[in-house]
């Protein structure tokens, strides 16, 4: 079931958004606003949920790892509403270690896949089992068009739902098509936060962010193909 929200609550959270954004980034609190307001009235909760998670990644990433993040703003002043290849007419977020750019975080962005590669030699068609999209990925900085697999550094699935085994069955088969399983343990880009080690190669590290405290049923076998999971619900609806 979705968290479902009324109109004081929703301000909350539009609220709680800006705060943490434009506290972690170069982002200022009214141009987040602005952004939020210009969600679809349809869209809502669940985009309102995955520009949360969008702060928290940003929190995350100055808090435990170091980080700094730098807003850029495209021409549009809007979050993107639907998968694709990177399109820098809209906001997203470069992320620097020590004054060096090592990633760019963007929203709703299409990968190319690994079975997609094993094709590649061969004459075909783009075919949709060809890509999938990512709620938020932050990926090696300067692509154009469809990252590759292993251009990946953190991909993020956000969902602001009741999770079932079904959807841990997807969030598995999704991994299968950013990296291979390794017993041995890889070190990522990180230190701390995500993870700096990973059972994958390539050594991103997925994510899974619910409304739902169950998906911690899940953790102790996600993580084994580099899969975090995590509760965390929307400000204000935490338990």
């Amino acid at each position: 079931m979705k968290t479902e929200l009324r109109n004081d609550e929703m301000e909350l959270v539009k609220k709680k958004i800006s705060e943490v954004l434009s506290k972690n980034s170069t982002v200022l609190e009214k141009t987040v606003d602005d952004m939020l307001k210009n969600i679809p009235e349809n869209s809502l909760p669940g985009k309102l949920y995955e520009a949360w998670i969008l702060a928290t990644v940003c929190e995350n990433l100055v808090v435990k790892e170091r980080l700094t993040v730098k807003y850029i703003g495209g021409s549009r002043l809007s979050l993107k509403m639907k998968g694709g290849p990177v399109n820098r007419s809209y906001p997203y977020f470069e992320v620097y270690r020590s004054g060096e750019l090592i990633g760019e975080l963007f929203t709703d962005i299409y990968f190319n896949t690994i079975s997609h590669s094993m094709r590649a030699g061969q004459a075909f068609n783009s075919i949709k089992g060809d890509y999938h999209e990512l709620d938020i990925a932050l990926l090696q900085p300067g692509i154009i068009g469809l990252p590759d697999f292993s251009e990946v550094l953190i991909a993020i699935e956000c969902k602001n739902a009741s999770i079932k085994k079904s959807i841990i069955r997807e969030v598995l088969g999704f991994r299968r098509e950013l990296s291979y399983v390794s017993e041995t343990l890889i070190d990522t880009l990180f230190n701390f936060w995500p993870a700096a080690r990973v059972h994958s190669n390539p050594s991103s590290v997925q994510m899974l962010y619910s409304t739902d405290v169950n998906v911690r049923d899940y953790e102790d076998n996600c993580i084994n193909f580099g899969i975090i999971v995590d509760y965390l619900g929307l400000p204000g609806n935490r338990r």
